[in-house]
C-alpha cells in the first residue's frame, strides 16, 4: 500500500491513501524510521508526504497568504 500523507496528532497518525484513510496509534518518528522507500519526504514535524503524488506547488508566500490544510 502506498501512503500519500501521514499527519501526526497527538498519539495518533492520520494516514490517507489513494482509497481509505486510517487512523493509528503511533508516532511519525517510529513510522518514518521503518519507512523502506525514498518516495517519503517530512516537510513538517507533523506531515510525512509521497512527493511522487505531488500535482501542483503553489506560491502563497505573497501579501494576500491563505491558510493550506493539505486535505
Amino acid at each position: 500500500m502506498k501512503y500519500f500523507l501521514l499527519k501526526a496528532k497527538g498519539d495518533y497518525i492520520e494516514v490517507k491513501t489513494d482509497k481509505k484513510d486510517y487512523r493509528v496509534h503511533n508516532t511519525l518518528k517510529n513510522i518514518k524510521d521503518n519507512f523502506q522507500e525514498s518516495i517519503y519526504l517530512q516537510i513538517h514535524r507533523s506531515f510525512i508526504i509521497n512527493f511522487t503524488k505531488i500535482i501542483d506547488i503553489e506560491d502563497n508566500s505573497g501579501p494576500h497568504r491563505k491558510k493550506c490544510d493539505p486535505y
